[in-house]
């Protein structure tokens, strides 16, 4: 695996961890090797509208990266398909067969997500590239780390 590749994971589970620390929860560890990425909160995550941020936050910062400023991107199911497990989750009370990426919750966590890397874009920065680097960081590491680029 290159090394942009294990970059590409990284900057994927820190658009996941940069936008759970903005949204307050407290991260237990993060993890990226040639396998993907792993990322772990301290207490699960309940609301719903920030389930929903902090699943497709991964994939709007590849999204953000590799296609540089940010243009509105709505992701589909097919595009979240190792998030799917949590959006399903946050989404429970919407029938099973429904159009999730058209519930208003879904909406909102996007827009949410989009928001929160926009402005700690730096941040997720910092996260991927020392996660590509060490392959895990703890939460305290984090919180170290961006102790100047603090999470908004």
């Amino acid at each position: 695996m290159s090394y942009a590749d294990l970059l590409q994971i990284a900057i994927h589970e820190a658009g996941h961890c940069v936008v759970g620390i903005a949204l307050e929860h407290k991260v237990e560890v993060v993890t990226v090797s040639a396998g993907g990425g792993r990322m772990l909160f301290e207490r699960p995550i309940v609301e719903p509208t920030h389930n929903v941020a902090i699943s497709v936050a991964g994939l709007l910062a590849e999204h953000r990266d590799e296609h540089g400023p940010f243009k509105t991107f709505m992701p589909r199911r097919n595009e979240l398909e190792s998030d799917f497990g949590f959006i399903q989750e946050a989404l429970s009370a919407a029938p099973r067969q429904c159009d999730w990426s058209e519930h208003p919750t879904y909406k909102r966590g996007v827009r949410l997500a989009d928001d929160l890397l926009r402005s700690n874009w730096h941040a997720v920065g910092t996260v991927a590239r020392a996660l590509s680097r060490r392959g895990t960081l703890t939460g305290a590491e984090i919180n170290k780390l961006l102790g100047k680029h603090e999470a908004a």
